[in-house]
């Protein structure tokens, strides 16, 4: 038996176990609901991620293609990669690092990003025009959050 058939057939057994350890303790229904609800929620995560891109996008005036490939540095582009960034920190709970995935950018430039973006300050006119787009992008996620979680 090759290698990695023997350690397969080691990772169904212990999955085959905790499952009956599972259905032990908690009876089938309710395990059988505990696996639904992780699914959908990793499922609703992915929903989520992809609808602040798109609606940052939309919000500066962008595509997504410009937003993850672009080579352009307009400030469009700038603002809703940092726009984006925070938004998905914030939102979606994940690291520096899966956001800089998602984006296709270099971990060291999402860390600044999120770094100015958080610091933006009203008393400059920038970054007040930036502050609205933030906040219309707030209210939309809001929405589309309590739409999501009560539609399932």
């Amino acid at each position: 038996m090759e290698l990695k058939e023997c350690m397969r057939k080691n990772i169904s057994t212990q999955l085959i176990e905790e499952l009956l350890r599972s259905i032990d303790e908690i009876g089938i229904e309710k395990t059988i609901g505990t696996l639904q609800i992780a699914r959908q929620s990793k499922d609703t995560s992915e929903v989520l991620k992809e609808f602040i891109i798109i609606s940052t996008c939309k919000e500066f005036g962008i595509n997504k293609k410009e937003l993850l490939v672009g080579k352009k540095y307009t400030a469009q582009r700038k603002n809703a990669i940092g726009v984006a960034s925070i938004l998905l920190k914030q939102h979606c709970n994940i690291s520096q690092s899966k956001i800089a995935i998602i984006l296709r950018k270099d971990n060291s430039n999402i860390s600044k990003y999120i770094k100015k973006y958080n610091r933006l300050d009203t008393n400059f006119k920038e970054d007040r025009i930036v502050l609205v787009h933030i906040e219309n992008l707030q209210h939309l996620i809001k929405e589309f959050s309590t739409k999501i979680l009560n539609n399932g």
